[in-house]
């Protein structure tokens, strides 16, 4: 376990094995095990911001097809970690997206729903010719 801060103003870590439903990748992370709300703001739309407050998504990309999703679809089957694996809290490619960082990852997504929608691939698909309505001849 991993402790950052002093006295009362503490924060433990553990690790947490997460598994990539997309590609299978197994990888561990330095999850958030506690941490206090002391001196806290509490907002109404229910974000919480404090000096020790560790504001960890609940949204995962994987370190190794970058795909997204929420925590509960990166289960593993199985429960063994590899201590060699074992990201840190503060590695940006493991653990979770911080709420911080959701406005960008909507902008990324909403330009990838954008693209699809206007054929942008539409012209370099292997299945075009078996396509009935390419959608960048609509």
């Amino acid at each position: 376990m991993q402790v950052i801060g002093e006295g009362l103003q503490m924060t433990t870590y553990y690790p947490e094995r997460m598994c990539c439903p997309r590609c299978d990748n197994g990888f561990s992370y330095m999850a958030v095990g506690s941490y206090n709300t002391f001196g806290a703001t509490f907002y109404t739309d229910g974000y919480i911001e404090g000096p020790m407050y560790d504001d960890q998504g609940r949204l995962f990309r994987c370190p190794q097809c970058r795909a997204v999703g929420w925590s509960d679809e990166f289960t593993c089957e199985d429960d063994e970690s590899d201590e060699a694996e074992l990201g840190s809290v503060f590695d940006a490619d493991v653990g979770p997206i911080p709420l911080k960082d959701y406005p960008a990852l909507l902008d990324e997504v909403q330009a990838l729903f954008d693209a699809i929608w206007r054929g942008q691939g539409c012209a370099g698909c292997k299945l075009r010719a078996d396509c009935e309505a390419p959608l960048d001849l609509g």
